[in-house]
């Protein structure tokens, strides 16, 4: 059904309006043959238009990240940093162990033994520190020789002590059981003060209820606000990536980065790495206890 008017269409409820193309360009042909173009009025006003509404929108853009990955939308289930695509995997095996016997022994003796040691030299001078990283590289060794020399029938309550080769997932759990208490409680220093300046000998039950509520405090707080500080993808978190780079680093020996470019593995540029370290904390203190005899 169409109007007396050429310029609109009806359609059931709706009306089109239908108006003519404007003309964008007139070409005129000179006496040398050459074609010259010119731009009609029609076509700079358009040009104008497009051109402030990109203005616009240019001032709508709050926020320009540098180190955003333009083509991330071509990755299905991946970061849009480079940095973290390089460090992360997104695969994963859920076949693979976790929680096992031997994972839950070595991460509960790190998850004792690292806290004891800090909060033991926390007191006194020169302090040493002891950081889960020590017991992310101890651990690789200790679990690759539990599944290495423990038999493979062997059982406790029914879970099997070795249920194959030592995964990262293992080696996951223990540096996070690790970790988790590695630094020492604020709320020590409560019970020091007062035991120090005001002479308030107090028993062991208030002292571990008075750390227990404190430490739990944090950890609700921080799963409270995980929506805001872990799951989006401008979380970082660099000194994690490190780590991640670790454990890959340890668990899968060809691995040399993003499409496998060849070079280097990162097994063997973090033993090169480990030895120069070693090399260059060890020999100065060699040489000035030479010079001191």
């Amino acid at each position: 059904m169409s109007t007396d008017n050429p310029q609109f269409t009806t359609t059931g409820r709706y009306t089109l309006r239908m108006q003519a193309i404007p003309e964008a360009s007139r070409v005129d042909e000179d006496s040398a043959g050459q074609s010259s173009y010119e731009e009609s009025d029609s076509m700079k006003e358009i040009d104008f238009q497009s051109e402030k509404a990109s203005t616009h929108m240019g001032d709508l853009s709050y926020f320009e990240d540098p180190n955003w990955d333009d083509d991330a939308d071509d990755i299905e289930d991946d970061s849009p940093y480079p940095e973290v695509r390089s460090a992360v995997a997104n695969t994963d095996d859920p076949l693979m162990p976790v929680a096992t016997v031997r994972a839950w022994v070595i991460g509960v003796i790190w998850a004792i033994l690292i806290p004891g040691l800090n909060q033991f030299f926390i007191f006194r001078y020169p302090s040493l520190s002891v950081t889960s990283i020590v017991a992310q590289l101890i651990s690789y060794p200790v679990g690759r020789a539990a599944a290495a020399y423990i038999p493979r029938n062997w059982t406790l309550f029914g879970f099997e002590l070795n249920p194959g080769p030592f995964s990262i997932k293992e080696h996951v759990l223990i540096t996070v059981m690790a970790s988790v208490g590695a630094t020492s409680a604020y709320a020590v220093d409560i019970v020091v003060v007062q035991r120090v300046y005001y002479h308030q000998v107090w028993n062991f039950s208030y002292q571990w209820l008075l750390v227990m509520s404190t430490q739990l405090i944090g950890f609700s707080i921080g799963g409270i606000c995980r929506r805001i500080l872990v799951d989006p993808p401008s979380m970082i978190w660099p000194a994690n990536l490190v780590i991640c780079a670790l454990f890959n680093t340890l668990h899968s020996e060809h691995y040399t980065g993003v499409g496998e470019r060849g070079g280097m593995t990162r097994e063997r540029y973090f033993w090169c790495a480990f030895l120069c370290a070693f090399a260059w904390c060890t020999c100065p203190f060699c040489l000035s206890n030479y010079q001191l005899t």
